[in-house]
């Protein structure tokens, strides 16, 4: 996002300083960081639901599964 508007604003407005450059930087920098970013929020977040999860489902009753069982004969 940053290097879009960076790249768009004319060098005549800025007193002669090219900001295309900053775009480039913020662009590497988002690369990088948006995915250490998205992992260490997703832990988080990770975190404190199972931890609601295992306060919350003795007290109201957890998952029950049933599983069918299938008969087989047994072999000869």
């Amino acid at each position: 996002m940053f290097g879009a508007i960076f790249s768009s604003i004319p060098a005549s407005t800025t007193a002669g300083i090219n900001l295309s450059a900053l775009g480039l930087i913020f662009g590497v920098r988002a690369i990088i960081t948006a995915p250490i970013a998205g992992f260490i929020g997703g832990l988080i977040i990770g975190i404190i639901v199972a931890l609601i999860y295992n306060f919350l489902a003795p007290r109201v009753g957890g998952l029950k599964l049933r599983f069918k069982e299938e008969y087989r004969q047994p072999q000869p």
